[in-house]
């Protein structure tokens, strides 16, 4: 009815929100010294350390209807990506690709030998690995090494049929 609205429009504040209203100013006014920095645990903090007590919803409740929110710290982003200027990060051979598209293209960890266009080096060397099979990586150091494979047998070493006629030849 018309008379019961005029009656609540006319009808004083309730405690409740009289006591909403003025946390809210106090919220304004934490956060606000802080820079807006403050959220949520903070201003919670700072009004208990002056003897109010709230709950942390009622501060939510204070801040998320002022529209004030705190400002968080960027959070710290872990990158795999190296940046070009750092010294001692060995090159990106397959450009973080690692499907290729085919089973045994890119190997990824630690490598206990060096790739050498001869072979493996029984060694670590500075040597990437190669990225694609049948591609040797260059060689960047003269570190020395040893071949994958024993070299084909020296004439004298190979067996000699004894029905060649020529094999005494």
């Amino acid at each position: 009815s018309r008379s019961a609205f005029y009656a609540w429009i006319d009808r004083p504040a309730s405690a409740r929100a009289v006591r909403a209203q003025e946390l809210g100013e106090r919220v304004v006014a934490l956060h606000g010294a802080s820079d807006g920095t403050y959220g949520v645990p903070r201003v919670l903090s700072d009004l208990r350390a002056e003897g109010v007590v709230v709950s942390a919803k009622t501060v939510a409740k204070a801040m998320h209807d002022r529209g004030i929110r705190g400002c968080a710290p960027r959070q710290w982003r872990t990158t795999t990506i190296p940046e070009p200027d750092l010294a001692n990060i060995p090159t990106d051979l397959v450009r973080r690709q690692f499907d290729q598209g085919r089973l045994d293209a890119v190997w990824v960890g630690p490598d206990p030998c060096g790739w050498t266009p001869t072979g493996v080096t029984s060694t670590p060397s500075t040597t990437p690995a190669p990225t694609t099979p049948g591609s040797p990586a260059k060689p960047t150091d003269s570190a020395p090494t040893t071949p994958a494979r024993p070299a084909s047998p020296s004439p004298t070493t190979t067996p000699t049929n004894p029905s060649d006629p020529t094999a005494g030849a």
